[in-house]
């Protein structure tokens, strides 16, 4: 896994990325978009191979290969959405927004070829995204009368439900644990604390799965929340009253007419003195562990970095999966701290990765502004 982090999956080419043999690099996080991009072609694609496996090279007719388009969109998703792809690719755009442009174009190509090529497989054991939404639509169109309200959904409407599906679940999971990740290089001591649980955890096991694994990495789990409710994905959720509601507080009771819209800051829900505590501001993963060693669920109405109610996130749980799995590869076998350079000291590095985080901006979900100056040193443990 730690091949991801070289910098040269993909088409990046490796004189932009400073690697050396001492394991120190500035493409981490490059390495866990690697990373979250083979997971996200696993369960929605059905695709098993991972980026450093999968060819690079545009299939026929495209100019980009299908994850390089995914990446491109999902990185540049204000200029995708409010320029005209005509625009983009205009022969006059310097070949940055060009590419930018054929990823638009080619990225809904790309699903309908898959598309096409699920329905031609006929494997009744495939459990993709994209295997179960083809069999419920496909099997809702047959024998659907042309004058009854239609159950299933088009191509395009296909397409752009694994859009969402793949925008979503890259670019929030691929965030928390570059986070997650920095933190942990800042704050050594719960590095160590992660470590000692998967070091008695994982001490005899030869296999991994799912229902003997997952659980009883708690921590991982409550490093997986601690960061979230400092970083939340996405800063705030919108809501409309539905009718005229009346809300009380300890500093009054206010009128909500119907049909407002309501933002709900979760960066300030999640920071809450009167919720968190008096170091509510602190990175304390221990925050969601019980006196006896449990995971404490938080109140449903207290931490929402996957959203509440009918449209709470459906991927919540691959999520979870997905990073304890990660920081279980990652921290069982390495440590991270940052890389220090010629006359500073370790804890002027480790200020300038919180600096880094500090300087973040919310795109499609918050991110860090200078990734590439983010340089960790890895070490085999």
């Amino acid at each position: 896994m730690l091949d991801s982090f070289t910098g040269t999956s993909g088409k990046t080419d490796p004189q932009e990325s400073a690697e050396t043999s001492t394991g120190e690099t500035d493409a981490t996080v490059e390495g866990v978009r690697s990373i979250a991009v083979d997971v996200l072609g696993s369960v929605a694609y059905g695709d098993q191979k991972s980026s450093l496996e999968r060819s690079t090279e545009a299939s026929s007719g495209h100019r980009m290969a299908y994850r390089d388009s995914i990446i491109a969109v999902v990185e540049n998703i204000a200029v995708a959405a409010l320029v005209h792809v005509g625009i983009l690719t205009s022969p006059v755009m310097p070949k940055s927004i060009r590419n930018i442009g054929y990823a638009v174009k080619e990225f809904p190509e790309h699903v309908k070829i898959l598309l096409a090529r699920e329905r031609a497989s006929k494997a009744t054991n495939t459990a993709s995204f994209m295997s179960i939404l083809v069999k419920l639509s496909d099997s809702e169109m047959v024998g659907t009368n042309p004058t009854s309200k239609k159950q299933f959904l088009t191509e395009d409407e296909l397409v752009g439900s694994i859009f969402v599906f793949t925008v979503a679940g890259f670019d929030t999971t691929a965030n928390t644990m570059a986070y997650a990740i920095t933190l942990l290089a800042c704050y050594p001591q719960w590095q160590d604390w992660i470590q000692e649980e998967l070091d008695h955890e994982m001490r005899s096991k030869e296999g991994l799965d799912y229902a003997s694994t997952f659980p009883v990495l708690e921590r991982c789990l409550a490093l997986m929340f601690e960061v979230l409710r400092l970083y939340t994905p996405v800063v705030h959720i919108t809501r409309s009253a539905r009718s005229t509601q009346e809300i009380t507080t300890s500093s009054g009771t206010y009128h909500v007419p119907a049909d407002t819209l309501i933002y709900i800051s979760t960066a300030c829900m999640h920071v809450n003195p009167a919720v968190w505590g008096a170091d509510a501001l602190s990175f304390r993963p221990t925050r969601w562990m019980s006196e006896e060693g449990s995971f404490i669920n938080p109140h449903r109405a207290s931490f929402l970095p996957w959203s509440v109610g009918p449209r709470v996130c459906p991927g919540q749980k691959m999520a979870q999966v997905e990073f304890v799995a990660v920081m279980m590869t990652l921290f069982r076998s390495y440590r991270v701290s940052p890389v220090v350079e010629e006359g500073k000291t370790i804890d002027m590095a480790r200020e300038k990765l919180k600096g880094l985080m500090a300087d973040s901006q919310s795109f499609v979900t918050l991110q860090m502004n200078r990734p590439r100056e983010l340089k960790l040193k890895w070490e085999k443990r």
